[in-house]
């Protein structure tokens, strides 16, 4: 995901750091955004992901339907959406800024 991609922390160091011994949280890149800010990427093994900034949260599924190609992703619609992201946006919650601390360190 770019240059800046992974900051040296593999996968399960970073799924370890959380205390997600069980359970896989899934592939952790990070990177940084156009503002310089922190964001990490998590993507689970069914293709999901969820992308995290400090300003921001957005999060996608796979398309089920069955006239959708196969890696067709299908983004979430918040209730309380950011202003002008027709609803794929929201702001983050604090478990989501600490996840982002722990992910970016």
């Amino acid at each position: 995901m770019g240059a800046n991609s992974d900051f040296g922390r593999s996968p399960l160091a970073a799924n370890k750091a959380l205390g997600a011994s069980d359970e896989f949280l899934g592939v952790v890149e990070s990177r940084l955004t156009r503002g310089g800010d922190n964001a990490v990427r998590i993507t689970k093994p069914d293709g999901s992901w969820k992308d995290i900034s400090p300003t921001r949260v957005e999060e996608a599924v796979p398309n089920l339907h069955p006239k959708a190609p196969p890696d067709a992703m299908q983004r979430l619609k918040y209730d309380n959406p950011l202003p002008g992201t027709k609803g794929s946006k929201r702001t983050p919650t604090q478990d989501e800024l600490n996840l982002l601390d722990t992910l970016t360190k």
